[in-house]
């Protein structure tokens, strides 16, 4: 055991045995469960009409947002070039299959089924192999790629406007899913990694590529976390554990010299429980507090 895990513990009340909680419910900002839509927003050229067959009846619109949304197939070209600006498969009033094109030919949104449904899906949604498909708003700028094998997602990217990698998301091996974001000026932000819906870990990191913070979750999704200065140093240390059958978290705090500071241990609302330190820069021993129950009230 190391000596910064054995300072927690000893600060801590002894935890109670074998005990468990509740999983807590998360979700990742961009999920790769299911058949999903990805758009590519952003601003919208002049395209002119388009030529649809809806369910075999056959309309002109002025424009592709006057397009309505109908039970069955809908299949439109641009008027002027011919080429497919979207398929739509709705059943019993659920769109199943949705790829819209740009008139250049490139996809702007597209949502993929659990089976192939239409000609156009197959090397798109991955039926033919993996395949990742990158997606374009109306002014011809990449915002977004996609990722599908037979159907399902199983990674993503978004990009910023100046061109570079905002977001990248994959699915790995045994279920864990691992989101990366990224600075804008293109080093990793931070890194979150996903078992299920539970977190298994999160780093942060600063545009010069260093370490801010490290947060691990256990099986029962108690939380350990450090986090560092600019300099490497650390700043903060906590952990939670169970005492009594509720939460509590031992902190440390330490000094930019990198010497303790404070050390406690408090509840799911920030009051202090039992033995509290406090050391001057020297790292020298200047108060000792002893905190009772705070539901009651009582600090000596």
């Amino acid at each position: 055991m190391s000596d910064a895990r054995k300072s927690f513990l000893d600060a801590m009340p002894r935890p109670v045995a074998k005990a468990r909680l509740r999983p807590l419910a998360t979700c990742l900002i961009l999920t790769l469960a299911g058949p999903v839509l990805a758009n590519a927003p952003g601003g919208s050229l002049a395209v002119g009409p388009v030529v649809c067959d809806l369910n075999g009846r056959t309309e002109v619109f002025a424009e592709p947002v006057a397009v309505p949304a109908v039970e069955g197939l809908a299949r439109c070209r641009f008027e002027g070039s011919g080429k497919v600006e979207r398929v739509v498969l709705v059943e019993s009033q659920r769109e199943i299959v949705r790829i819209e094109f740009n008139p250049d030919g490139r996809v702007r949104q597209l949502r993929c089924a659990s089976r192939s449904r239409v000609a156009e899906d197959i090397r798109l949604c991955g039926w033919s192999g993996p395949q990742e498909v990158e997606l374009f708003d109306g002014e011809g700028r990449r915002r977004a790629s996609i990722t599908h094998h037979e159907g399902q997602r199983v990674g993503f990217k978004t990009y910023f406007a100046q061109g570079s990698l905002g977001t990248e998301e994959q699915r790995l091996a045994g279920g864990v899913i691992e989101l990366r974001r990224h600075h804008p000026s293109g080093g990793v932000r931070s890194v979150v990694v996903m078992q299920g819906e539970k977190r298994r870990s999160e780093q942060q990191f600063s545009p010069a590529g260093k370490l801010l913070r490290d947060i691990q979750w256990d099986e029962y999704q108690q939380r350990t976390q450090t986090d560092w200065s600019e300099a490497g140093r650390v700043q903060r240390r906590q952990m939670q554990s169970l005492f009594e059958g509720r939460s509590v978290t031992a902190v440390e705090e330490y000094w930019p010299n990198g010497l303790l500071r404070e050390r406690s241990t408090r509840d799911a609302n920030d009051h202090p429980i039992g033995l509290m330190q406090r050391f001057d820069e020297a790292g020298k021993l200047i108060e000792e507090l002893i905190a009772s129950d705070p539901q009651a009230g009582r600090v000596r």
